[in-house]
């Protein structure tokens, strides 16, 4: 399987149970139970990485201010002109 299809394949199958986890973390995060970032595409809770304003907008689409690394990379993979 090629790893562009890996990755639209991951994110079409746990679509599902990464809205709940985003959904329950808004939750929490209204009710102030929680502040920790989370990942706008998956719901895991972020670490710190540091990336160019210019580089992040290339690769994220705009609606997406916080990612986890896996998620921008997956991102900037996808963005890549010959992703093989």
């Amino acid at each position: 399987m090629l790893y562009k299809n890996e990755i639209l394949f991951r994110r079409y199958f746990c679509k599902f149970f990464w809205l709940l986890r985003i959904l329950i973390k808004k939750v929490l995060l209204k009710l102030n139970l929680r502040n920790v970032s989370f990942c706008k595409s998956c719901g895991i809770d972020v670490r710190d990485f540091s990336v160019s304003d210019e580089e992040w907008r290339k690769n994220v689409p705009n609606n997406m201010n916080v990612l986890c690394w896996n998620c921008y990379c997956d991102f900037k993979f996808l963005n890549k002109g010959d992703n093989k």
